[in-house]
């Protein structure tokens, strides 16, 4: 079990240093996964760039939401 923490804790810090953000519970989560063989790491990248760019899209929005709040006033 301590194998797999280390692996996932050093797959998910090459991560942050490939993407250049800081890793997530999200990111964390999906390199436990691979550790245990549950997914392959190929499949796991994918899923997590589709989360960051959800995310970026959700902050995007609710910046745009949070400006167009404070012209209404």
């Amino acid at each position: 079990m301590a194998l797999q923490l280390y692996v996932a804790m050093i797959g998910t810090l090459l991560i942050a240093l490939e993407t250049g953000t800081r890793p997530s519970k999200y990111d964390f989560a999906q390199m436990s996964l691979v550790a245990t063989g549950m997914v392959a790491l190929a499949d796991a990248k994918k899923v997590m760039h589709r989360r960051r760019a959800e995310r970026a899209r959700a902050a995007q929005w609710q910046a745009e939401y949070r400006a167009a709040k404070k012209t209404a006033r």
